[in-house]
This record gives C-alpha cells, structure tokens and sequence, in this order.
C-alpha cells in the first residue's frame, strides 16, 4: 500500500499464527531512497491468518492490517 503522499510504501511480512493470535510487521519503505524504516510489530488476538491488505487513513497517519477472519 502506497502512503496518500506517494512518499512511503508500507510491506506486511507473513505473520507467525496459533490458535489464539497472529504476530506480524509492517515496514515502511520511503520511496525516495527504497530503504526501509523501523518495522511496526503488531498482534492479532482474534486467530486465524494474517491478510496481506493494508488500508491507510487519508492524512496517512494511521495503517490498518486485516485478518483472514471478519
């Protein structure tokens, strides 16, 4: 997912997943320099798999990932 400011790309990684939770990242990649910045590290605690979709509010200060369950 591209930031609305064209500047950053943000990249999930393949989540590690058990009965009860997912962990996974989202790294920032600027788009200037293609080099990417410190990895958000976040957890799902509804089970399931990690969903490769990122959406990103429109002042892109907020990311959200989904899971593979609704």
């Amino acid at each position: 997912m591209i930031a609305p400011d064209g500047k950053t790309v943000y990249a999930t990684t393949n989540a590690v997943c058990d009965a009860a939770s997912c962990q996974g990242t989202v790294t920032p990649i600027s788009t200037a320099t293609n080099k990417p910045g410190a990895p958000v590290k976040f957890t799902v605690t509804t089970g399931g798999a990690i969903g490769s979709q990122i959406a990103i509010t429109p002042d892109g200060k907020s990311a959200y990932v989904t899971t593979g369950k609704p």
